[in-house]
């Protein structure tokens, strides 16, 4: 009796053992490596830290963190740095920071980035726009464009300087789950296999899942054993 309720209780552990083993024999073939999990429960559970938000601009549409920018919650393209300013006019979004200007359309793809020589003047310090025209702020002056190509030298007369806004509430808790870590599959199979997924004594539980597994193989062999000399010593008992 002991042997078949052992059996049942450690069965879940033995189905989880069989399945990840399985999976990360044919890693390659399955591709796990190239699986990302991007969620917020995982996040908590390997104990990640949380997203961290810079700053908000464009009335919370355009989000900026430390390795990444989300512009109506899709990650822009080839996006990074500390940014100074951003503006959105009808054709396109403008991002600045201190040595770039990034150019995006207004649904977020990727027009060009300017930098070195293809800028008036550095290092930008601010982003501006009046109408449908952006303006650099420099330590050179302001300079203005309508196409993001050719600038000219304007007066600070105006022109609205877009300011960062610190993230509320709302917007932390919208944009937190695109920017939770992403681990791959592959990682969470093996913490899964090992135990580690389960903690600190995750693993420890999966060595005694192992030891009972050896003590049913044991014991069942046992049993079968005492079944034959039963039967031998009564071969017509039924």
């Amino acid at each position: 009796r002991w042997h078949a309720r052992l059996g049942v209780t450690t069965a879940l552990f033995f189905v989880v053992l069989i399945v990840t083993g399985v999976a990360l024999n044919h890693t390659e073939r399955l591709g796990l490596a190239h699986i990302p999990i991007q969620s917020e429960a995982i996040t908590r559970w390997y104990g990640l830290p949380p997203p961290q938000i810079v700053a908000v601009y464009e009335a919370g549409e355009f989000v900026v963190t430390p390795t990444v920018w989300l512009y109506r919650g899709q990650r822009l393209p080839e996006s990074a740095g500390d940014v100074v300013g951003v503006v959105r006019t009808p054709d396109m979004l403008a991002v600045a920071t201190a040595q770039t200007l990034s150019l995006y359309t207004t649904q977020g793809e990727r027009i060009d980035q300017l930098r070195g020589t293809a800028l008036p003047a550095l290092p930008i310090t601010g982003l501006g726009q009046t109408q449908n025209v952006i303006a650099l702020k420099t330590p050179a002056g302001v300079f203005a464009s309508s196409d993001g190509i050719s600038w000219q030298a304007v007066a600070d007369q105006g022109i609205v300087w877009p300011s960062a806004q610190a993230p509320d509430a709302q917007t932390r808790a919208r944009v937190s789950p695109q920017l939770a870590p992403a681990l791959p599959l592959e990682r969470i199979v093996l913490d899964l296999h090992s135990g580690r997924l389960l903690g600190r004594y995750g693993p420890l539980l999966m060595d005694g899942a192992a030891l009972i597994l050896l003590v049913l193989s044991l014991s069942g062999l046992w049993i079968q054993w005492r079944s034959w000399q039963q039967k031998r010593r009564h071969p017509h008992k039924t």
